[in-house]
């Protein structure tokens, strides 16, 4: 059971900066735990690590990092995984919990010395009690994000019982790591490597170049707002896998391989083509396989429009609402009627090659 939960928690990844590929297999691609031609455990969709060396926190495969502080070290006994739990949507304490243990404690935790602290997830705005412990994140903004992120990614939280009988809604989970887990569970299992989710700011001095190669690059920041879009499966994978949904793209006159999704309000989205061989996205009005023109956006598909439309509406609207929250801008050319137009995009929506067994889907 130890090893298993380790296991969960440590996972290897690996990043793809200029290439996906991607396998011809539909059940797969359905599958919960399926991202970007790799499987997950699904579980690890509404996981948090946070790596004391670079004193950072990355939630939900990377999408949000923020710097931030943890305050464990005068605890009476230390602990690997927390969950994080709410009971107002608003404030959010951590329960924690060894690998080797079933259960979570209570947030109500005891100190060095016999006092109590409770552990919680805050941020600088916060105003800190001397009874508080946990992990403070020190820009506001950043912590907002995850916040927020945590209600879109998981909106109905698992209901946990800890230690004390009570029960919990816990909204993720945060695992502790530092370089010598990294060392430790490679001794125990080659699958097993400890790597955290974060880029740049990984550094030689705590992290060995072998663990680097595996790391979220730089260039992969704007896949955060990336989805990818299987025609023969008919599924819209989002944000690494995170937000999956069933949809349908309208037939075009002409193929486009890569879609830049264009707001004015952060809630309704337009799709702007391009093939990665073009330089400039095209507008979103285009000709349609009948030669008709058609207005191209990302709907649910009881609405009458045309482009990409997601068959449940509570899955385009969280596909919407994590685009607000990460708010990952990208002006860009259209070529429409207005000569050199400057849009800007929150994400892309990129084609899937699903010819043959095994294909690539390339970046521009």
């Amino acid at each position: 059971m130890k090893f298993a939960i380790i296991f969960l928690s440590c996972l290897s990844l690996a990043c793809a900066i200029r290439s996906v590929e991607v396998f011809d297999n539909d059940e797969e691609l359905l599958g919960d735990g399926y991202i970007w031609g790799r499987k997950w455990d699904s579980n690890r969709r509404h996981e948090c690590q946070y790596v004391p060396e670079l004193q950072i926190i990355s939630c939900f495969r990377g999408l949000v990092e923020c710097e931030a502080q943890a305050r464990f070290e005068d605890l009476n006994q230390n602990y690997e995984v927390f969950a994080i739990g709410s009971t107002d949507n608003v404030n959010f304490q951590l329960y924690p919990r060894k690998f080797s243990e079933k259960q979570y404690q209570d947030y109500k935790v005891q100190l060095v010395g016999g006092s109590s602290a409770n552990l919680g997830l805050f941020s600088s705005a916060s105003d800190l009690g001397q009874n508080q412990r946990g992990i403070w994140i020190k820009d506001a903004v950043c912590a907002k994000k995850l916040v927020d992120l945590v209600k879109v990614i998981n909106p109905e939280p698992e209901l946990v019982q800890i230690t004390n009988q009570q029960k919990v809604s816990v909204y993720g989970y945060i695992v502790q790591l530092t370089h010598q887990a990294c060392n430790d569970s490679n001794e125990e299992s080659e699958r097993s490597q400890v790597i955290p989710f974060g880029k740049s700011l990984v550094n030689d001095k705590v992290w060995d170049r072998n663990v680097l190669e595996n790391v979220w690059r730089p260039e992969d920041s704007t896949r955060k707002a990336e989805c990818l879009y299987n025609s023969r499966s008919k599924t819209l994978s989002c944000f690494r896998g995170l937000v999956k949904c069933e949809a349908s793209l309208t037939e075009l006159k002409q193929t486009f391989e890569v879609f830049g999704l264009g707001t004015t309000d952060m809630i309704n989205y337009r799709l702007y083509p391009r093939n990665l061989s073009d330089t400039k996205y095209s507008d979103y009005k285009v000709q349609s396989k009948s030669g008709s023109m058609v207005e191209l956006s990302l709907c649910v598909d009881s609405v009458e429009c045309k482009g990409l439309k997601v068959r449940d509406s509570i899955c385009h609207q969280r596909v919407v609402d994590t685009l607000r929250v990460l708010n990952v801008q990208n002006t860009v050319t259209v070529d429409g009627d207005q000569p050199d137009a400057k849009v800007s995009l929150m994400g892309y929506v990129v084609r899937q090659c699903v010819e043959g067994q095994r294909k690539t889907v390339g970046r521009s």
